[in-house]
């Protein structure tokens, strides 16, 4: 499917309820980053220098930079940012624009997230991602939208 185009792939979810979810995951990745970045130095698979410095395996797996990790490696691996761009044309106005903003922080969130490399693969597997996307800078309705993601690319 093209970019604009909506296709069968983009499934039936209400635009009402797509958004909160958009905007749900824009959330939980923008708080993901933002404590990760605030803890510089904190990996959560490091291993401690001794035991009474060593926090509990609980903290360990609900760390910030875990939890962010945890988000973008999930996204990535449910097809989040090609899907996004793939069924930007079925999506209303608002529902696009949260869209943008996802595709956006995907990107923007990587590197606080010490994620980098994975999302280099990730778009390195994934060229039509940046076709459709050109494509979608021809089209009007999604012009944009398809040319925001692209610069943010």
């Amino acid at each position: 499917s093209r970019a604009g185009s909506g296709g069968a792939a983009c499934g039936g979810a209400a635009s009402e309820e797509l958004r909160r979810s958009l905007a749900q995951v824009h959330r939980a990745l923008q708080t993901a980053a933002a404590a990760a970045a605030a803890q510089p130095g904190v990996d959560a698979v490091a291993p401690c220098a001794n035991a009474s410095g060593c926090p509990k395996a609980s903290a360990i797996s609900s760390s910030p930079l875990a939890e962010g990790r945890r988000l973008l490696a999930g996204l990535l691996e449910a097809d989040v940012p090609a899907r996004l761009v793939a069924c930007i044309g079925a999506l209303d106005f608002e529902a696009r624009k949260d869209a943008m903003r996802l595709f956006a922080d995907l990107l923007r969130h990587a590197l606080p997230l010490e994620a980098g490399e994975v999302l280099v693969a990730y778009f390195a597997s994934h060229p039509t991602i940046v076709q459709l996307l050109l494509e979608g800078c021809g089209r009007s309705r999604v012009f944009a939208h398809c040319a925001e993601m692209l610069r943010d690319c």
